[in-house]
């Protein structure tokens, strides 16, 4: 569906601006992510928040989100399984995190604790070549490593000087430790696993051709 909705609208944002005809995959491909990026917000933005794991699950996404950015990591092949896997995978963080919120009253060994994995996790995986995101060359690899090795840094800094709740801290530490996981040969089978599931073929039909994973 969103893979068919961004075709159709750089087709007619090629029409209207007279772009060339190799341009209008480029634009699809951008639109496919906006749209893409904008669902999930709609989704990650209601059900948690019905569910009343609203600022957990967002603050465990958005940690993992901005740690995959430099690190890279096991993609889903189509845009419905991925949501759904996300939406899946970071509730349940959200509700893990809020549960051990009411046992845990310092979370500061937690949050160390998935840094330390975090930086292991670089220096072993990161950042992940894959289909849908190759490196392309030492240089490439070097800097986005270093980006890594920032994200962790600025975590890092955020934990000593913003203190949040425990249930938050709980909730990006584990929100990091996933990420850390799908860098890791367990974590590319656990996807595949995923990947492998009998409704592939109906969501594969669905959005006419695989799209570029969200």
């Amino acid at each position: 569906m969103v893979h068919r909705w961004s075709l159709q609208l750089a087709a007619s944002l090629q029409r209207e601006l007279d772009l060339g005809p190799g341009r209008t995959a480029v634009v699809a491909y951008g639109l496919e992510i906006l749209l893409g990026t904008f669902l999930k917000l709609i989704h990650f933005l209601t059900i948690p928040f019905i569910l009343g794991i609203g600022p957990q699950t967002v603050v465990g996404f958005l940690t993992a989100a901005f740690f995959r950015l430099p690190t890279g990591g096991a993609h889903l092949s189509s845009y419905w399984k991925c949501l759904l896997g996300s939406l899946g995978a970071f509730m349940a963080v959200g509700a893990l995190s809020k549960a051990l919120a009411e046992h845990i009253c310092q979370a500061g060994p937690v949050v160390m604790g998935s840094l330390a994995v975090a930086v292991l996790a670089v220096i072993l995986f990161a950042p992940a070549d894959t289909p849908a995101r190759p490196v392309q060359s030492r240089e490439e690899r070097i800097r986005m490593r270093l980006w890594a090795f920032l994200m962790v840094l600025i975590y890092l800094i955020v934990w000593l000087s913003v203190r949040p709740r425990v249930d938050l801290a709980l909730a990006g530490s584990i929100g990091l430790l996933v990420q850390s996981l799908t860098l890791t040969t367990w974590g590319y089978r656990f996807m595949r696993v995923l990947d492998s599931l009998p409704t592939k073929r109906r969501w594969a039909n669905e959005e006419g051709s695989p799209g570029p994973s969200q």
